[in-house]
C-alpha cells in the first residue's frame, strides 16, 4: 500500500476513533477510578483508622460514576470502536496493538457482565482494571498512528515559496520500463511549459518531493504557475478521456491535430490566463501543444484509477467506467 493511502487511511481512522468519543470519556472515568483508590489502599497498609471509611465513601461515589453511563450509547459506540479495529486488521495491519485492544474490549464486555450481575467489590476492580487496560492501549495505538502521520509529514522537502506542489497517484501495476516513461512524462510535460513561458528552469527546477513504485505515487513541486497548468491539463485529458470512450471502449474522435487538442485541454485559453501572450507565438504554441499532449498520453492513458491533489478522476467510487485495459491513445501528436 503506498504512503499515500496508509497515511489518507489513518486519518480516516483517527476520525473515526473521535466518533466513539463517549464511550472512551467514560472508559477514562473508570480507569482513573482505580487511581483514586491507591491513596487509600496506602492508608490501608498502614493501618489507619480512617481508610476503611474512606474506602466506602470512595467506592460509592464510584458506583454513582458507574450509574451515570447511559448503557446504549456507551456500548453502541463499543461495538463501533471493535468493528474500527476488525477493518484496520483487515485493510492495513497484522497488528499486534490492534489485536491487543479488540482482545481488551472483549474482556471488558465480559466483566461489565460480571458487574451487572453481582455489583460485587471484586467485580468493580475487575472493571475498573479492565478500563484501564483498554485506556493505556487507545493511547499506545493513537501514538503510534499519529507518529506515523508526523514522521511521514517531516519527510517532506521544503520548498520555495513561489513553488506549488501536486500530486498523482496512478492505481495500475506497471513495468520498470512503463513506471520511467510516466515519470519522463511528467518531467517533460513541466520543461515544455516553463520553456513556454520564458522561465529560467536553472532557477525553477522541478523537486522530487516523493516517489513510490508498484503502482505509481509521485508528489513533486514546482513553479507555481507551471504546476497549476499542469494540475489543469492533467484533469482535463482524463475528463476527455472519460467523456469520448463509447462501452465499447472506443474512442468517438481521436484528435490529431492542434485545433482538436485546443478543444480538448483548453490550451490557448489556459495558457492566456495564466499570462501568457498566446498570439505572439502561436507557432510555438502549437508545437507545444502537441508535445504536451503527446506526454499526457503516456501518463495517463489505460489507468483506471487517476488521484490528482486528492480528487479521484476515475474510480469505483465516482460511478465511471472503466477502460478495462484498452490500450488506445487519449491524444496523439499530428501525422505528417
Amino acid at each position: 500500500m503506498l504512503s499515500y493511502h496508509v497515511n489518507h487511511r489513518l486519518e480516516i481512522i483517527l476520525d473515526q476513533i473521535n466518533g466513539v468519543n463517549y464511550f472512551l470519556e467514560n472508559i477514562n472515568v473508570l480507569a482513573d477510578g482505580l487511581n483514586d483508590f491507591d491513596d487509600i489502599f496506602k492508608k490501608m497498609s498502614e493501618n489507619d483508622v480512617n481508610s476503611v471509611y474512606s474506602f466506602s465513601k470512595k467506592l460509592t461515589n464510584f458506583k454513582s460514576k458507574i450509574k451515570l453511563i447511559k448503557p446504549r450509547k456507551f456500548f453502541s459506540e463499543l461495538e463501533q470502536l471493535e468493528l474500527i479495529l476488525d477493518n484496520i486488521s483487515e485493510e492495513m495491519f497484522e497488528e499486534k496493538d490492534v489485536l491487543k485492544l479488540r482482545s481488551y474490549l472483549d474482556d471488558f464486555s465480559n466483566k461489565y457482565e460480571n458487574f451487572l450481575e453481582s455489583h460485587t467489590t471484586f467485580d468493580i476492580f475487575m472493571l475498573m482494571q479492565s478500563a484501564k487496560a483498554i485506556q493505556s492501549q487507545v493511547d499506545t495505538l493513537l501514538y503510534m498512528f499519529n507518529f506515523y502521520l508526523r514522521i511521514s509529514e517531516n519527510q517532506e522537502i521544503k520548498q520555495k515559496d513561489d513553488y506549488e506542489s501536486l500530486s498523482i497517484i496512478l492505481s495500475s501495476s506497471m513495468t520498470l520500463s512503463e513506471f520511467v516513461k510516466k515519470l519522463e512524462a511528467i518531467e517533460k510535460i513541466y520543461d515544455e511549459l516553463i520553456a513556454l513561458f520564458d522561465i529560467s528552469s536553472t532557477n525553477n527546477p522541478l523537486q522530487i518531493h516523493k516517489i513510490e513504485s508498484g503502482s505509481l505515487f509521485a508528489k513533486i513541486a514546482g513553479n507555481k504557475k507551471i504546476i497549476e497548468l499542469m494540475t489543469h491539463f492533467i484533469g482535463s485529458s482524463v475528463s476527455f478521456l472519460y467523456r469520448n470512450y463509447t462501452d465499447e471502449g472506443k474512442l468517438d474522435a481521436l484528435p490529431r491535430k492542434y485545433d482538436a487538442i485546443e478543444k480538448a485541454l483548453e490550451f490557448s485559453k489556459q495558457l492566456n490566463d495564466a499570462g501568457l501572450d498566446t498570439k505572439s507565438i502561436d507557432e510555438e504554441i502549437q508545437k507545444s501543444a502537441v508535445i504536451i499532449a503527446k506526454e499526457l498520453t503516456n501518463l495517463v492513458a489505460n489507468e483506471s484509477e487517476i488521484i490528482v491533489n486528492n480528487e479521484v478522476y476515475l474510480g469505483k467510487n465516482n460511478n465511471i467506467k472503466y477502460l478495462d485495459n484498452n490500450k488506445q491513445k487519449l491524444l496523439e501528436e499530428p501525422k505528417d
